[in-house]
């Protein structure tokens, strides 16, 4: 393991040498990594998962694993990559049109022609046209 994912998992290089990645994941998460060696070593195809291990300061790190089975067939290669920040923006833009489609207010958004790209549900209710009729 190279210095970069010790730092990502918070501990020191010499102590991961001959441990399981699997010690610093919770349940659900040893769950998908233990499928995904599975599929690395069933066939000869790369795998991808995604583990989220918890941080001595409380944290969460999201991290995409890329693994494949080595030209020997008894080790894999992996390569973790960071994906926290690309999964607290999606959970924010999630949570941004989930409060855009419950607003009781109407919302329109518009082209810069003034062209309907998108309706929520309060404007379906207060305008009796549906989403589909609205657009374009």
């Amino acid at each position: 393991m190279n210095l970069t994912a010790a730092r990502m998992l918070g501990v020191d290089r010499s102590w991961l040498v001959h441990r399981g990645l699997s010690l610093f994941l919770g349940a659900f998460d040893r769950a998908s990594f233990s499928a995904f060696l599975r599929k690395v070593f069933s066939g000869n195809e790369r795998a991808i998962c995604e583990i989220s291990p918890p941080q001595k300061n409380g944290s969460t790190l999201a991290l995409r694993l890329e693994g494949a089975r080595t030209a020997r067939g008894d080790e894999c290669r992996l390569v973790l990559l960071d994906i926290t920040a690309r999964k607290e923006a999606d959970s924010a833009l999630h949570l941004r049109s989930a409060a855009l489609h419950a607003a009781a207010n109407a919302m329109i958004i518009t082209d810069r022609h003034g062209t309907i790209e998108w309706v929520n549900a309060g404007f379906t209710k207060l305008s009796g046209y549906s989403a589909e009729e609205a657009a374009g």
